[in-house]
């Protein structure tokens, strides 16, 4: 079937199917862009990226990417792997020599695939029971650093996996120990910047970031301003913002191997190996799944005030990603459904 063109009317359908579902799921604004073996078929954006303004989302709108950050900070790693500068069965006390001796079976590969042991999320007993506020804290990395070492690991690293972010706050220091330079200076000059990126970067709070979208969380069915959040936790694990036609560039420098070698991406995107010889869900970052038309990594994220979905459709050469401005959107519920209702019965077998 013909290959459907931005203005053409399969979008149209598309279009209507997502602005339901965001009436439905109170969705303020989201931005959608679709490709096909690395070159984009459509990109557009949906509602309000701020509701007090009435600054309506397009497909210029940056948003928080959370949790999807972290196949950054992954890529970031893999770039020292390829320049013979570390290397993934390196114990991560090798870089981190302060860190517990038990510690020593941590390898960057177990950090990359939450399979390090290392709890979800660093506890800060100096301020008492407050996880649930644990994004209001000002704490140093100084801070975040002693903390996390003294963790005891939820589990024996390789033995299974536990998703978390702990991992990729300590990843961040890790490459900046390596590199030489700050994690955020490492991406800019290896991968934003060669790239033409020009929306993405580590959020600031402060800065002014164009076309920046308000965040929004929904308590009681009623949309409000997203919580406040420290800049500390703009890191490795979920600090980036970006907009669909950069991470648009992205997807396509991906596909064409012009970020890393086609082996490298290869590992980052098989099943990780746990110590019992099983495979696990997670590859480098990515979760590797076998879908009914082929082989499918994704990551998604929800923090507060975004939400954010990637697939890639590797055996099919169809990628989706999806912003949202609210915390909790389901956008990997929506990506899914537009895939597979959509995307995927286009693409010739």
């Amino acid at each position: 079937m013909e290959t459907p063109l931005q203005n053409h009317p399969f979008w149209d359908k598309v279009s209507a199917f997502v602005v339901s579902e965001m009436a439905t799921k109170l969705i303020p604004g989201l931005s959608l862009a679709v490709l096909r073996s690395g070159k984009l078929l459509f990109a557009r954006g949906y509602g309000q990226a701020n509701l007090e303004l009435a600054a309506k989302a397009d497909e210029q709108t940056v948003y928080g990417l959370a949790s999807v950050s972290k196949t950054f900070a992954a890529t970031a790693l893999m770039l020292l792997v390829a320049d013979d500068r570390c290397g993934l069965n390196d114990s991560i006390r090798t870089y981190l020599p302060e860190a517990p001796a038990n510690w020593e079976e941590i390898t960057l590969r177990y950090l990359l695939a939450h399979a390090s042991g290392l709890p979800s999320q660093v506890r800060f007993e100096q301020y008492g029971l407050c996880e649930k506020f644990l994004n209001r804290l000002d704490v140093t990395r100084d801070e975040f650093l002693r903390a996390a070492l003294q963790m005891p690991l939820d589990f024996r690293p390789g033995t299974q996996t536990k998703y978390g972010s702990t991992g990729y706050g300590l990843l961040g220091m890790i490459i900046e120990r390596i590199s030489g330079m700050s994690y955020s200076q490492w991406l800019a000059e290896r991968i934003f910047q060669p790239l033409g990126m020009t929306s993405t970067r580590i959020n600031d709070p402060a800065a002014l970031i164009p076309h920046r979208a308000a965040g929004y969380s929904l308590e009681d069915g009623v949309l409000r301003n997203a919580d406040y959040t420290s800049a500390m936790w703009y890191s490795a694990p979920n600090g980036l913002v970006s907009s669909v036609m950069d991470l648009a560039r992205w997807d396509e420098a991906l596909t064409a191997g012009r970020v890393l070698s086609f082996s490298h991406l290869e590992e980052m995107w098989k099943p990780t190996i746990l110590t019992n010889g099983k495979s696990a869900e997670f590859g480098l970052a990515w979760s590797v799944w076998q879908h009914e038309r082929g082989k499918l990594v994704t990551h998604h994220g929800s923090r507060l005030g975004c939400a954010s979905y990637y697939a890639r459709f590797l055996d099919a050469q169809v990628s989706i990603i999806l912003l949202a401005n609210r915390r909790y959107a389901p956008v990997w519920d929506l990506g899914k459904a537009i895939a597979e209702r959509f995307l995927l019965s286009e693409v010739s077998a």
